[in-house]
């Protein structure tokens, strides 16, 4: 995660300006965003890896119409970074273990929707035969139309995001300029009220940053 100077200083704003109390919530908090924040590029590492799976659908499909077997087509493939190295023990497990094995195994190791739907229509071909590559060739389609979905609902929902997070900052912000700036107000923080009303607050404010969190995920695909 990049480094962010202004997640230690906040705080200590809240130490010096609020008392112990406001700067161990405002901690609490930037312990909370940090958590998210490392969940976020976890998230997007796997929505990376999983933009990956239409394309390596598509590749083993042609290389079963070519007459080869479905383990060979598993072995020959070489996926981008994010996909290599889940696919790289898939590879090594198909020829030992056999294409269901290996297939259950990185399943079990990313259980995600498009992992699960890729490695079902992988098993479908290997065991039932037919026409394994058009099974995938369909996966492979499916796939690419939901990330093209999905897409558009994180473009779509772009500006709620930026818009929640400004309306979820703008109060913790203005509280602490006003509490620099002005010392009766920071005096009023000090007292027993003061503190509770900005612990009210506080609460108000994160109830307020998860509801319209939870909206901007709101039809999000499973």
């Amino acid at each position: 995660m990049r480094r962010r100077p202004w997640l230690v200083l906040l705080p200590v704003c809240g130490l010096l300006t609020a008392g112990p109390v406001v700067g161990a919530v405002v901690l609490a908090g930037v312990a909370v965003f940090v958590w998210r924040s490392a969940g976020g590029a976890s998230a997007r590492r796997c929505s990376a890896a999983d933009a990956q799976l239409p394309t390596l659908l598509e590749a083993i499909a042609r290389h079963l119409r070519t007459g080869g077997s479905l383990t060979e087509a598993i072995t020959a493939q070489q996926p981008g970074q994010e996909l290599a190295d889940a696919w790289a023990a898939v590879a090594a497990g198909a020829p030992h273990v056999g294409v269901v094995a290996a297939l259950d195994g990185w399943v079990a190791a990313n259980d995600r929707p498009p992992v699960r739907l890729a490695a079902a229509a992988l098993v479908l071909a290997a065991e039932t035969g037919g026409s394994p590559a058009r099974a995938v060739d369909g996966v492979a389609a499916t796939l690419r139309a939901r990330a093209a979905v999905a897409g558009e609902l994180r473009a779509l929902t772009a500006q709620a995001r930026a818009s929640a997070l400004v309306i979820a900052v703008s109060p913790i912000a203005f509280a602490l300029v006003a509490s620099a700036t002005d010392p009766r107000t920071r005096a009023a923080f000090h007292t027993r009220t003061g503190t509770t009303l900005v612990l009210a607050g506080l609460a108000l404010d994160a109830l307020g940053a998860w509801w319209m969190s939870r909206l901007c995920r709101f039809g999000a695909l499973p």
